[in-house]
């Protein structure tokens, strides 16, 4: 679904669907059900299902509540010290070399939105909390295509490695509170550029 592979302007079957995957109608439905309550489908009596588009305001209250999530989740890796901070840092540092060869050599921008992905995953995979991980999961997921249009923006590529590698040593050497600030000024410049991209 996430992969390009459905149209955002069609109508999809549930019986079709379920005739595809080669399962009853059942499983199919209650899924369907559950990306309608996540918000990645609309289900219309009668016609069928559709993606759902995301809207300026969706782009707003996901930015809001990545803000929220990452910038808790980068203050406490700051202030935490021992094994498991310094295995965080150390896969942090790992993914920033891989983003530093993509962007110095204007690399291929979905392996980059990979990598990007993999860097705020795994500062809010330190704190191992099922619920921010299944929230991540989530809006990571719905802003599959806005990151991906983001990473287009005139040396963007650059600018998202450079504010990834501050935003490591802020972890590193800073404070939790200048953690907290960098990480959501950091994701300020990629909501801004999405909406100011829209109008």
């Amino acid at each position: 679904m996430f992969s390009g592979e459905f149209s955002k302007d069609q109508f999809y079957s549930e019986n079709k669907t379920a005739s595809e995957l080669g399962i009853s109608r059942t499983p199919v439905r209650d899924a369907l059900l559950r990306l309608e309550e996540e918000g990645f489908i609309e289900i219309f009596p009668s016609k069928g299902y559709r993606i759902r588009s995301t809207t300026r305001q969706d782009v707003l209250n996901l930015y809001q509540l990545r803000g929220a999530i990452e910038g808790f989740c980068s203050a406490q890796l700051t202030h935490d010290s021992g094994l498991a901070a310094e295995a965080a840092v150390a896969k942090l540092q790992e993914n920033l070399e891989m983003q530093r060869l993509l962007a110095e050599n204007d690399g291929d921008k979905s392996e980059f939105s990979d990598l990007e992905y993999e860097f705020h995953l795994i500062i809010i995979n330190y704190m191992k909390n099922e619920e921010f991980d299944r929230i991540a999961a989530s809006y990571n997921q719905k802003m599959h295509d806005v990151l991906y249009r983001f990473l287009a923006f005139p040396e963007r590529m650059k600018l998202a490695y450079l504010e990834h590698r501050e935003l490591t040593e802020i972890i590193q050497n800073g404070t939790p509170p200048e953690a907290f600030e960098y990480a959501t000024l950091h994701l300020k410049a990629s909501e801004y550029i999405n909406l100011f991209d829209d109008e």
